[in-house]
């Protein structure tokens, strides 16, 4: 089945999304994706051209973990946030400390400066 985006080849028959460019594959099996491709129905646009000339200047094994690692870049997004977040926790229950001692660091200059002639 040829994507109906880019125009690659995907050789594999129940593929839902092209291997090459991520975009969704027609449902449909049999002759109907092949006689598009051949009719010349669809072509490839500006976009997809780019984006499938620059994936092929990559490794295959690279292409393929690029391809797979759009959900480790969602984990790694999640982690993130679960850190930043947990910081920001952190720093919040320190809050209630600082302002105790900044108020104590206060009271010893007034003091300091009181007792000064």
């Amino acid at each position: 089945m040829f994507c109906p985006s880019c125009g690659v080849a995907n050789e594999q028959p129940n593929q839902r999304y092209c291997q090459d460019c991520g975009t969704p594959l027609p449902t449909s099996t049999g002759s109907s994706a092949l006689v598009q491709r051949q009719s010349g129905a669809t072509q490839p646009t500006l976009l997809a051209q780019s984006q499938s000339s620059l994936l092929s200047l990559l490794p295959q094994s690279l292409h393929h973990r690029l391809m797979i690692g759009a959900g480790a870049s969602v984990a790694a997004v999640v982690a993130l946030y679960l850190v930043l977040s947990a910081i920001v926790h952190a720093l919040l229950a320190l809050l209630p400390i600082a302002f105790v001692l900044a108020a104590l660091y206060a009271g010893f200059l007034y003091l300091k400066r009181s007792r000064t002639p």
